[in-house]
């Protein structure tokens, strides 16, 4: 708009150049812009409203030019500056406020989505972490329980005693400085029979 604007005021055509390099940024950017928001239905509906908009706005200018270059420049100023060219601008500046704001709402949407996924990371990593350590423990426990089992235990064929740490033991003090077990006594019905003569 501005080189067409100098265009007009200097007749000159050095500053069409920047309404022909606009003109095919226009085209391009339209182009990427679409298909990066193929997939989001209000796009694809704002697009349908800036086209006709941004078609009837480049019809005016071309229009402006074409007035000029025939040597109408009062008349090409006029159409220029007429209040349906300056409402196609806002119209379109409204529809790309439009497009804008549903951009500026799918980032806060996705990142808040993100946000969440990692929040749900952090809680199944914690989990894992922590259910990995309880494991250690209980292989650790086991491990001590079955480093006290393991080995030969040495009794003496004579008096019955166990060998433990380089001492000899009764049967029940062994099992109660090896494993912390307390022993209680009774008898069996065998040696019942025999001490007393009868079965129990």
């Amino acid at each position: 708009e501005s080189g067409v604007q100098g265009f007009l005021l200097t007749t000159g055509d050095a500053h069409l150049a920047s309404y022909h390099v606009a003109l095919n940024e226009i085209s391009s950017e339209a182009a990427v812009v679409r298909n990066l928001t193929a997939d989001n239905a209000a796009q694809r509906q704002n697009f349908q409203q800036l086209d006709p908009l941004m078609a009837a706005m480049l019809a005016v200018v071309a229009q402006c030019i074409s007035l000029q270059q025939r040597g109408e420049r009062n008349a090409a100023l006029r159409s220029l500056n007429a209040d349906h060219g300056k409402q196609s601008m806002e119209a379109i500046r409204a529809v790309l406020q439009q497009m804008e704001a549903e951009e500026q709402r799918l980032l806060v949407s996705r990142s808040e989505h993100l946000a969440a996924q990692a929040r749900m990371s952090t809680r199944i990593l914690f989990f894992l972490v922590t259910l990995n350590m309880l494991f250690a423990g209980l292989v650790f426990i086991l491990y001590r329980r079955l480093s006290k089992l393991r080995g030969l235990v040495t009794v003496c064929a004579w008096s019955h005693t166990v060998e433990y740490q380089g001492e000899w033991f009764s049967f029940e003090t062994y099992l109660l400085r090896r494993f912390g077990l307390n022993t209680s006594h009774g008898i069996s019905p065998v040696e019942a029979e025999r001490v007393f003569g009868c079965r129990s």
